[in-house]
């Protein structure tokens, strides 16, 4: 019988069955998502316009501020994602480093997204479906870099297969793609 690095005698004894000391635990709700941005007002712009964002929040600063090393910061709603944008050194993506990216959930269809997206000017990546998944992804990339996948889905893998070929998309992702 394998154990877990208790000796036989503690498992025979049933004293792994203690219960364990109580923990604090995380709820399973993202609270909010802290990017730092080289210009605020640029970055408040995009995630209004082209993710439908609306500012919950916004903090200013004082030369004091400055000097405690406080930023500028915006608060957005971004559906219910929390996104929290702060003025500072935007963090580079390597452009080998397609997984370093945030997903949405889509309201609406594919078309409409990417109609959307053509009308704001936004950075699209391209569409893509996934190997036996039922979802189209469309990424796209913010002012600094950072990239977001827009997720819409469909009721099967074959569905969402035939909607990314049909607007151009490949199956894969910015980094391979595959028949």
């Amino acid at each position: 019988m394998a154990t877990t690095g208790r000796s036989q005698a503690a498992v025979g004894s049933g004293q792994h069955l203690r219960r364990q000391p109580e923990h604090p635990r995380v709820s399973t709700r993202l609270h909010h998502l802290a990017l730092p941005v080289s210009d605020l007002e640029l970055s408040v712009d995009w995630y209004e316009r082209v993710l439908g964002a609306e500012v919950t929040r916004r903090t200013d600063v004082d030369d004091a501020d400055l000097r405690a090393g406080r930023t500028r910061q915006a608060w957005l709603a971004v559906g219910s994602v929390v996104v929290n944008l702060a003025e500072g050194r935007a963090v580079r993506r390597e452009e080998d480093q397609h997984f370093f990216h945030y997903a949405l959930s889509a309201d609406g269809d594919l078309d409409g997204w990417l109609r959307h997206l053509g009308d704001t000017g936004a950075d699209v990546v391209g569409v893509y479906g996934h190997g036996g998944l039922s979802f189209v992804s469309v990424y796209l990339d913010d002012p600094d870099g950072y990239r977001w996948e827009v997720v819409v889905d469909y009721p099967s893998f074959e569905a969402a297969r035939t909607a990314a070929l049909r607007h151009g998309g490949v199956l894969g992702n910015p980094m391979t793609s595959y028949e």
